[in-house]
Parts: C-alpha cells; structure tokens; sequence
C-alpha cells in the first residue's frame, strides 16, 4: 500500500510540473501573438529604424540588400512587408539604393547605403575608359554609319 501512495504522489507531481510547463508555454505564445499584432501597428519607418539600429556598422557600409529587410520585417495586414512599402521608408529616411547591373561576379545588385555613408562602388567605374593608344573599335556589318 505504500509503494502505491509513493507511485500516485510521484505521479501527481510530474503532472502538476507538465501542466506548469505547459501554462508556461502558452503565456510566451501569447505574449509573442500579442506583440507581433501589436508590431503590425507601429509605423514602418521606426520598425525599420529598430532594425537599422540592431545591425552591426560594417553590413550596413557594405551595403544591404532589399531582401533582408523583406524577411525580417512583417507586414502590416499578413505576411511580409512589401518592398515597395520598405523602399518608401528607406528614402524618407535618407538612405540611398545603387543598383548595379554589370558585375561579372555577382551579376545584378541592388544595395541600400546609409545617408552618411556613400556607396563605394559607385566611384568605381564599370569598363576600363578608352585611351588614345587602343584601336577603336569596328562597327558591327550592317549597321548605319
């Protein structure tokens, strides 16, 4: 009879710590449902500032693609938010999108730079310029001159 008693308090104990886990769970899940609603509300220009002061200096000088503020930032009916949406903010903001077209490594980028922080590829410039020693070079067949 003993061991019984023993058996049905430990079981009685285990079950009152999983039912606690279980209340613990469900108050974080609410918590994260209630201020993820709650985000929706804030205004996209300070969601985005709250990002933009949680990124580390250097990625935002190298320069960020539109992507990862895509998939870090919720949207305010469902989903994501809208590049469209993002680049609006970003410009009432100060920061600038470069695009590049012609790299050989990367093929087409498009990066946003900080206002206080100009792009450095765009100095750079995309071909070699022509000097007066190279041979220019000859039309293609068939074209008007």
């Amino acid at each position: 009879m003993k061991l019984f008693a023993n058996n049905l308090a430990a079981q009685r104990q285990a079950s009152l710590a999983k039912q606690e886990q279980d209340r613990a769970k469900r108050t974080e899940r609410d918590q994260h449902a209630e201020q993820s609603s709650n985000e929706r509300f804030i205004p996209l220009t300070d969601r985005v500032q709250k990002m933009i002061d949680k990124m580390p200096l250097p990625i935002q000088c190298d320069g960020v693609p539109m992507a990862l503020f895509v998939e870090n930032l919720r949207g305010k009916f469902r989903g994501q938010a809208s590049a469209p949406a993002l680049g609006k903010a970003l410009r009432s903001m100060g920061w600038i999108r470069t695009r590049q077209w012609r790299n050989e490594s990367d093929g087409f980028s498009a990066l946003w730079f900080p206002p206080d922080k100009p792009d450095k590829r765009a100095t750079a410039p995309l071909s070699q310029p022509a000097t007066p020693d190279q041979t220019p070079v000859e039309p293609l067949k068939g074209s008007a001159q």
